[in-house]
C-alpha cells in the first residue's frame, strides 16, 4: 500500500505505526495536525498552505517537508514505471504548487540520473476530472464491448 511507503526515518508517526511514511507525511490532516501542533492552535489545510505561502517558519518547515517527500515518492514510482509525465489530481493537490521547489528537491535526490526529466501536471482538485475520468473509462468500455 503506498499510503505507508517510508519517506523521512525520523518522520511522525501514522496510526498504523509506521515513522515517516506517505500517509503521516502527505495526507491534509497530516499536515494540518503538524502545523496546529507547532502553532498551538487549530489550523485547517487551506490555512496551512496559505502560511507556508506567505513563509510562515513552521508551515513552511512542515509543507517543505511534505512536498520533499512527495518528491521522493513520485521518484520511486517513476524510477520503477519510467513514465515520462505524473499527473498530480485529488482535493490536496494544492500542496504541489506551494511545495513545488521541495517536490523537485525530493525527485532529485531519488530519481534514477539515467532517467529522463519527468513532467509533473496538476489537475484542478475538483470533481470536473473524476467525472471527466470515469465517463472516459465508461466509454472505453462500451465501445470495447461492441461486436
Amino acid at each position: 500500500m503506498v499510503g505507508h511507503w517510508p519517506l523521512d526515518p525520523l518522520g511522525p508517526l501514522c496510526p498504523a505505526g509506521h515513522r515517516g511514511c506517505a500517509r503521516s507525511m502527505l495526507t491534509q490532516s497530516a499536515i494540518s495536525t503538524a502545523i496546529s501542533s507547532a502553532l498551538n492552535r487549530a489550523v485547517g489545510y487551506d490555512e496551512a498552505l496559505d502560511m507556508a505561502a506567505a513563509a510562515e517558519p513552521a508551515a513552511r518547515r512542515v509543507v517543505d517537508d511534505a512536498g520533499r517527500g512527495l518528491g521522493k515518492l513520485l521518484a520511486a514510482i517513476a524510477n520503477l514505471t519510467m513514465p515520462e509525465r505524473i499527473i498530480l489530481g485529488g482535493e490536496g493537490v494544492r500542496l504541489a504548487e506551494v511545495a513545488a521547489v521541495a517536490i523537485q528537491e525530493g525527485i532529485h535526490s531519488d530519481r534514477d540520473p539515467r532517467a529522463g526529466e519527468l513532467a509533473l501536471v496538476t489537475t484542478p482538485g475538483d470533481d470536473t476530472e473524476w467525472c471527466r475520468g470515469a465517463a472516459v473509462i465508461a466509454i472505453q468500455r462500451y465501445v470495447l464491448d461492441q461486436p
